[in-house]
């Protein structure tokens, strides 16, 4: 009871001394729908692989039938992987005849 005796004649004393309500937050916007994701196709070759041909990752993606995943990469992609592959070299080359 004091407290609100204080806080009403500090209220009346003293203009905008009263403290403000704190404006309630916004709610949180609803969350986006999700994108529309196209399903790849899925096949099955004459050796029993499970086969998901995808535009991630540029190539296929197969799943045999022992389980073991595979990738077997487009063109483009292996030719990026090889060029990769060739820098390694190149770097590793490098560093060796640096340390001679």
């Amino acid at each position: 009871a004091p407290a609100r005796i204080w806080r009403n004649f500090m209220t009346g004393a003293i203009p905008d001394a009263a403290p403000r309500p704190r404006p309630r937050a916004a709610p949180p916007p609803p969350p986006d729908e999700p994108a529309e994701i196209e399903k790849p196709p899925v096949m099955v070759d004459s050796d029993g692989n499970i086969i998901v041909d995808t535009n991630i990752g540029g190539g296929r993606i197969t799943i045999g039938p022992d389980g073991e995943p595979g990738f077997e990469p487009d063109k483009e992609t292996r030719r990026r992987l090889d060029e990769l592959e060739r820098a390694g070299e190149d770097a590793q080359r490098a560093v060796e005849e640096a340390t001679q």
